[in-house]
């Protein structure tokens, strides 16, 4: 194993093309999920050999203490997992430390998936910045309080489910060079097994097939068995696993 050379990336221009192969993960979005970062406060480094190949990417909220680190190389994975203190710590590297395994699902193209459904309750994108940072502090404890309006100024949407005046389920969804990704779906307790995650899966599917988006993709949790019946029945295919791993 050639040295292992760590270089920061303290701005989106200082990134370099990323080689394919380095993830399962669509290559723009690694761009993508750096200037995020950064645009948050965090931060994000690559690693190269002496020779100057890509070995991998680190990208590093500090607000809520987690990361992801894009490479095929388990050792690579083990430079930057002891890099900074975790709350948690996403990779597609399979190790030895306690983790919740996720399913990459693509699938090609929208063309010839079906997207019927009868809707059960309202869904719109939604707009009220307040909203819906009042609703995802909500369900997500300690998240980065600058993560929405950088999510909403790099072009995400917000869908929003509501029964009358109330917000009771969201979901957000990207899409970089005609690739989507959705992502990020929560329902409040006690809305669950009613279909309002079905309504904001297919609402998202909807808009992208509007957009004409060239294919898509998603991480479920292996365990998640009513998100994975929605996703295999429009046609996503499991091309890979990502794991989250947590302080010992």
């Amino acid at each position: 194993m050639p040295d292992i050379q760590v270089k920061e990336i303290k701005k989106e221009s200082e990134m370099p093309p990323m080689p394919e192969g380095l993830s399962s993960f669509p290559v723009p979005y690694l761009t993508y999920w750096v200037k995020e970062a950064l645009d948050i406060g965090g931060e994000a480094y690559l690693s190269k050999t002496s020779l100057g190949e890509i070995l991998g990417l680190f990208v590093y909220d500090n607000y809520e203490q987690t990361g992801t680190v894009f490479t095929k190389s388990k050792e690579v994975f083990n430079h930057f997992f002891k890099m900074k203190p975790f709350g948690s710590c996403f990779s597609e590297i399979q190790a030895e430390h306690s983790n919740q395994a996720f399913d990459i699902l693509s699938v090609g193209n929208l063309d010839g998936v079906s997207l019927d459904r009868e809707f059960k309750h309202e869904i719109s994108i939604e707009r009220n910045v307040a909203e819906i940072e009042r609703f995802m502090s909500f369900a997500h404890h300690g998240l980065n309080p600058k993560w929405v309006r950088v999510a909403l100024a790099n072009g995400d949407n917000c869908f929003a489910a509501r029964m009358g005046k109330d917000i009771v389920g969201m979901a957000w969804l990207s899409l970089v060079k005609g690739i989507g990704r959705v992502s990020d779906l929560y329902v409040r307790r006690q809305f669950r097994r009613n279909g309002i995650a079905g309504d904001l899966f297919y609402a998202r599917l909807i808009y992208l097939k509007s957009k004409r988006a060239s294919s898509y993709f998603a991480e479920i949790a292996h365990d998640n068995e009513a998100a994975m019946k929605h996703a295999l029945k429009v046609g996503l295919k499991v091309t890979g696993q990502v794991y989250e791993y947590f302080p010992e």
